[in-house]
C-alpha cells in the first residue's frame, strides 16, 4: 500500500525499472509484487531468466509460512506448518501468475511470449528478472545492447498495454562514495534505461 501511495499505481505502457546491487532484495521485491497482483486477480507474466520456475515457486510457497528452505527439504515441519504449506501452495496454483524461465531469452522472445499471454490471459504486467540477461546482438558495445534492450522493453509495453517491471544490476560506482545510496548514474551499461523508464525504484538498505 505505501509503494502504490507513494507511485500511484501502474500503468499499462508503462516500463518500470528496480535497480539494485547483487544480494539486496530485488528479485524477491519484485516476486512479491506479482504474487499480491495475481492474488488481487491481476494476471501476471514473471520472466525468470536466472532462477528456474522450481525454485522460485518454492520461494512464494514458503514465504509467510515461517518454514525454511532447510527445514522443507530435510523434512523437519510440523503437521501444522505441512498445513500451511498446503495451503499456501493451493493458492500458487489457483492464482493468475505465469512463470517463464527459459534462459538466454531474446527481445524476439520476450515480445511473442507477452502477446500470446495477453491473448489467452489477459495478462496486465510483466516482470523481467533481470534486464542485462536478455541475449542481446553480440556484435554491439554492452552500452548498446542495454540500450537496445531497455528501448525494447519500453515498445513491448506499449504495443501490447501492460506494464513491464524490468529488474537491473547497478554498477560498483555507488560501493566506492561514502553514501552508498545510489541514484541513477548508478544504472549500468546505459544511459537509455532512465530516459526510457516511467518509474525507476532504486533498492538500499
Amino acid at each position: 500500500q505505501s509503494l502504490d501511495d507513494a507511485i500511484g499505481g501502474m500503468e499499462g505502457g508503462w516500463l518500470v525499472l528496480i535497480g539494485a546491487r547483487p544480494g539486496m532484495g530485488k528479485t524477491q521485491l519484485a516476486l512479491m509484487t506479482a504474487q499480491n497482483m495475481a492474488m488481487n486477480e491481476v494476471p501476471t507474466l514473471f520472466f525468470s531468466l536466472e532462477m528456474s520456475k522450481k525454485e522460485l515457486i518454492r520461494r512464494l510457497i514458503l514465504e509467510g509460512t515461517k518454514v525454511t528452505f532447510a527445514e522443507a527439504k530435510h523434512g523437519h515441519i510440523t503437521a501444522e506448518q505441512l498445513r500451511s504449506i498446503h495451503e499456501k501452495a493451493s493458492k500458487i496454483h489457483a492464482m493468475p501468475m505465469y512463470i517463464d524461465d527459459k534462459g538466454g531469452i531474446t527481445m524476439a522472445h520476450i515480445d511473442n511470449i507477452v502477446k500470446r499471454h495477453v491473448t489467452k490471459y489477459g495478462v496486465r504486467c510483466v516482470f523481467i528478472d533481470y534486464l542485462q540477461l536478455i541475449s542481446g546482438d553480440g556484435s554491439k558495445s554492452a552500452y548498446e545492447r542495454t540500450t537496445q534492450i531497455s528501448q525494447g522493453l519500453k515498445n513491448i509495453a506499449k504495443r501490447h498495454g501492460v506494464t513491464v517491471v524490468a529488474l537491473s544490476q547497478l554498477s560498483r560506482l555507488n560501493e566506492a562514495r561514502k553514501d552508498r545510496r545510489p541514484g541513477l548514474s548508478d544504472l549500468r551499461d546505459s544511459g537509455s534505461l532512465e530516459q526510457d523508464a516511467d518509474i525507476v525504484m532504486l533498492l538500499y538498505r
